[in-house]
């Protein structure tokens, strides 16, 4: 017992000379040391439930809707033709989309530079251009050119939301016909082909002396896949003339250069769906050999009743490539 006691009384005599003795002095930091520094506490933030939304999307959906037809349209456009001339007093129409299944109408006449400005509200803009004497440009009729199109002034209904902006006005085309020749209209007719490929000609000018003519010829093969392919090959020609493809119905102006003897559609069995088809539709500028010119417009039924409708507008006029001019009776 005595030995215990002794031994306790030695220990708080050791630690008592710790607490109150010198203390060694703390290692000088070299200079490869490299101090860490210590971060306070991230503090932890939960997600709000009431994080602040949008005004518009806090409102019930019928009076969202109805705030989405209520948008104000501004709208400002230019009207030109394929020149780039200023067309003025032009019939501008547009349509807002205000309700569903409902439109209102506004109108305005383009300006002498011929702009214009429309105002509305809805969701949706479609704006026609119109003026007596011009055509029509529907859209991809020709490439880049359009006499009506559609704007969107809110979020998903369209491709994007129009931004007006006075200094850049949305241009529109309408086409103006060129100067005027009296031309010999062939009516589109059908005309029987065999399948054997035996050709048949069609005079452009059958009532003015049926020497202006064009070669057709369809070959079909009586062999079929199992789901209907067959191989046929149609060719049309200019009898004493050349031919070329008219890119699209507002070209009217035939080219001097650029014909060929022949344009041929081969089709053959082995061609997947879609690409194999039963039926083409073509348009030609042809240029014959004593200098007139015409322009066709070809189709071939390679089916059923097996025939080509031509139609075609031939100028009579030697050495004139205007082909964009009223038909003779």
């Amino acid at each position: 017992m005595k030995k215990a006691l002794i031994a306790l009384a030695l220990i708080a005599i050791a630690s008592l000379l710790y607490w109150v003795g010198p203390k060694p002095a703390p290692l000088a930091a070299s200079e490869n040391d490299v101090a860490i520094p210590v971060r306070p506490p991230a503090e932890l933030v939960s997600p709000s439930p009431n994080k602040p939304s949008s005004p518009r999307s806090e409102l019930p959906s019928n009076v969202r809707m109805a705030v989405a037809f209520a948008t104000p349209i501004t709208f400002y456009g230019r009207v030109i033709d394929q020149h780039g001339t200023p067309v003025a007093n032009a019939t501008v129409a547009g349509s807002a989309t205000a309700t569903l299944g409902s439109t209102t109408k506004v109108a305005t006449k383009t300006d002498d530079a011929g702009n214009f400005t429309l105002q509305s509200k809805g969701i949706r803009l479609f704006v026609s251009v119109n003026r007596p004497g011009f055509i029509h440009l529907f859209p991809g009729q020709k490439s880049g050119m359009f006499s009506e199109r559609g704007f969107s002034y809110v979020a998903g209904v369209g491709d994007g939301i129009h931004e007006p902006d006075p200094s850049r006005p949305i241009v529109f085309y309408l086409y103006k016909p060129g100067p005027s020749e009296a031309l010999v209209h062939l009516k589109a007719k059908p005309r029987q082909l065999k399948r054997t490929g035996e050709p048949i000609e069609v005079a452009l000018d059958q009532d003015h002396g049926a020497n202006h003519k064009i070669w057709l010829s369809c070959k079909s093969a009586e062999s079929k896949t199992a789901d209907g392919r067959f191989s046929w090959r149609f060719e049309v020609r200019a009898v004493s003339g050349k031919i070329q493809q008219r890119a699209g119905n507002l070209d009217f102006e035939a080219p001097s250069v650029g014909y060929a003897l022949s344009d041929i559609v081969d089709m053959d069995q082995a061609i997947a769906r879609p690409q194999w088809v039963d039926s083409t539709r073509r348009s030609y500028f042809v240029h014959f050999d004593d200098d007139t010119y015409a322009r066709v417009d070809v189709e071939m039924i390679a089916f059923g009743d097996y025939f080509v409708e031509v139609e075609g507008y031939y100028n009579p006029k030697t050495g004139s490539r205007n082909l964009e001019a009223h038909s003779s009776p």
